[in-house]
C-alpha cells in the first residue's frame, strides 16, 4: 500500500531499484529524488517520465530530511567514503512508522535506531556477510559499506543477536513474518554476491567451449541504461 518512495542516489541502480518497487506496489504516485549531480537528476526525471507515467508528482529533494521524510520505501543507491563517519547521515527521526530502508549501499544511523525494538533488520544472505565478517577485519561496515555489516559489526559487539538478524528467504517461505507490527521500520540489506557469479560463469563458459555449445550474443550497442 506504499505511496511515496524516495529515491537517493538517481544512476542507474536507483532506476533499476524504482523499477522493482513499481512493479510490486502499485499504488506509488509520488517519486522523491536526492542527487549530487544535475545530470543524474535530469536522467531520473526524464526516465520516470518515460516509465512510469502514472506518477502524479517528482519531487527533487536539497536536503536527506526532505527526501526521507513521509516516505513509505526509502531506497539509498550512493557512492560512499571509506568510514563510517562519511556515510549519508539518516536520522531515525526522519523515518516514517512503518518504513522499508532498502539499501544496496550504505548510511549512518544512530546506533539506537538499530536496537530499537521496532527496528528489523533483515539481509539478502545471512552467510554472505559472515563471510565479510570473517574476510575483513572489524569493523567490517567500513570496507564492506553494505549496511548488513553493520549488522554483523553490532553482532561481534554483543549489542544484538544472530536471531536478530532475519535473512528474507524465511520471510518468503512464511518462517518469520514480513513485518511484526505496523509501526515496525526494516532495513534491507542488498549485498548480492558478484563473485560468486562470476566464478560460476567462468565454470559454465569453460564447460559450453569443451561441448561446442552455445551462441554468442549481441547484448548493445549502446546500454539501455546510464
Amino acid at each position: 500500500d506504499s505511496k511515496e518512495v524516495s529515491i537517493v542516489g538517481p544512476g542507474v541502480m536507483g532506476k533499476t531499484s524504482l523499477a522493482a518497487f513499481m512493479s510490486v506496489c502499485p499504488n506509488l504516485e509520488i517519486v522523491k529524488i536526492k542527487g549530487r549531480g544535475q545530470a543524474s537528476i535530469d536522467s531520473f526525471v526524464a526516465y520516470v517520465k518515460t516509465e512510469y507515467p502514472q506518477i502524479k508528482e517528482i519531487i527533487v529533494c536539497d536536503t536527506m530530511e526532505e527526501a526521507i521524510k513521509d516516505s513509505d520505501i526509502v531506497s539509498t543507491t550512493t557512492c560512499v567514503g571509506d568510514k563510517e563517519a562519511l556515510f549519508p547521515y539518516i536520522d531515525e527521526a526522519w523515518i516514517k512508522e512503518g518504513a522499508l530502508i532498502c539499501m544496496p549501499s550504505a548510511a549512518r544511523f544512530n546506533e539506537s535506531f538499530y536496537l530499537d525494538k521496532d527496528t528489523k533488520l533483515v539481509v539478502d544472505n545471512y552467510k554472505l556477510y559472515e563471510a565479510w565478517a570473517e574476510e575483513y577485519p572489524y569493523p567490517s561496515y567500513d570496507p564492506v559499506q553494505i549496511v548488513g555489516c553493520k549488522f554483523m559489526d553490532l553482532l561481534h559487539d554483543k549489542k544484538i543477536t544472530r536471531e536478530d538478524i532475519i535473512d528474507i528467504t524465511d520471510v518468503i517461505t512464511g518462517k518469520l513474518p514480513g513485518r511484526d507490527n505496523d509501526r515496525q521500520r526494516i532495513i534491507y540489506s542488498v549485498g548480492g554476491m558478484p563473485v560468486e557469479d562470476i566464478a560460476w560463469g567462468e565454470t559454465v563458459y569453460k564447460r559450453a567451449l569443451e561441448l561446442g555449445i552455445g551462441i554468442k550474443l549481441p547484448l548493445w550497442e549502446t546500454p539501455e541504461l546510464y
